[in-house]
């Protein structure tokens, strides 16, 4: 089944470089030449992309959609959107509905939405390493034969090693028994363990960013 699906292997570094390309267009293109402080779209564009990002993280940790977008939203449009099930892709309408309404140039509004495309192409394949599982008889089978080995394997060792054949097939089977449960962690990378993508890390980088940009306090 996973044969079948266009995975980015890093679709983070993609949502890293996509959020700070349209951050510097927005700030390029709309900003006011005149002055170094940020307009009001400029400040309302990238509030909501970091929104979007808040969004996808929420998605990928299975927490409420509209978490920590009070800190980047209008009180009306977040009442608006609600915890929907396509906040993302509402998000990015609503974002490019702005844009155009600020008078851009076709091929400039033509870029913008290819940008927001480009978010959502990754983050489609963030939430499809998520919910594409392993097969379950895969993981059954593996297991089956995990402990097939562990088992068996002290028989083996019984006649040359006598008692070292206890430390050495606790050993031995340590390591198979862990390799087959870094398998099953390894299945979801966004739950929040140890190991796991450090979602809330890659989240607060690209927040320094757009707020560095926007001059506000990280």
């Amino acid at each position: 089944p996973m044969g079948s699906l266009r995975l980015d292997p890093f679709p983070w570094s993609q949502i890293s470089a996509n959020c700070r390309s349209f951050a510097a267009s927005v700030t390029g293109i709309l900003g006011d030449p005149a002055t170094e402080a940020p307009s009001p779209v400029e400040t309302e564009l990238l509030h909501r992309q970091l929104a979007q990002v808040f969004a996808l993280r929420n998605l990928l940790r299975d927490q409420p959609g509209a978490l920590g977008l009070e800190q980047c939203l209008d009180p009306a449009e977040l009442a608006a959107l609600g915890d929907h099930d396509q906040l993302l892709s509402r998000l990015a309408s609503t974002q490019i509905r702005r844009i155009r309404e600020c008078g851009v140039d076709p091929d400039i509004l033509a870029q913008f939405m290819d940008l927001q495309t480009g978010f959502l192409d990754a983050a489609e394949d963030s939430l499809c390493l998520k919910t594409t599982p392993l097969p379950r008889q895969f993981g059954f089978v593996a297991l089956v034969f995990v402990w097939v080995l562990v088992l068996l394997l002290p028989m083996g060792f019984v006649e040359p090693l006598g008692w070292g054949t206890v430390p050495l097939s606790v050993l031995i089977s340590i390591m198979f028994v862990t390799l087959e449960q870094a398998g099953r962690f390894t299945e979801d990378p966004f739950d929040g363990h140890m190991n796991d993508v450090p979602i809330d890390a890659l989240t607060r980088s690209i927040e320094r960013d757009l707020r560095g940009l926007l001059n506000e306090p990280a």
